[in-house]
């Protein structure tokens, strides 16, 4: 990803094209909640919780995510596969 941008910048004068395999089996990246975790029975039962996981879902910038790791070329959504992968 470190060199995408000097791709993208050289396509012309490199005679080349870069494509970018945006993938449609719904993400590349996802975070994931084991909800039979039972090693801290403390841990366990928040990561089972409904409402702990919204609350973490909600607390992710998406955006700045998308900016430090992607370079802003991520599109944030679910992890649900695209209608056109169905």
């Amino acid at each position: 990803m470190a060199t995408v941008p000097e791709l993208i910048a050289n396509q012309e004068k490199g005679d080349y094209t870069l494509y970018l395999d945006t993938q449609e089996v719904g993400s590349d990246v996802a975070l994931k909640f084991n909800m039979d975790f039972h090693l801290d029975e403390e841990v366990g039962s928040w990561l089972a919780n409904t409402d702990f996981r919204h609350a973490v879902s909600m607390g992710i910038d998406r955006d700045q995510l998308n900016d430090v790791f992607w370079l802003g070329l991520g599109v944030p959504g679910s992890h649900a596969p695209s209608e056109t992968n169905l």
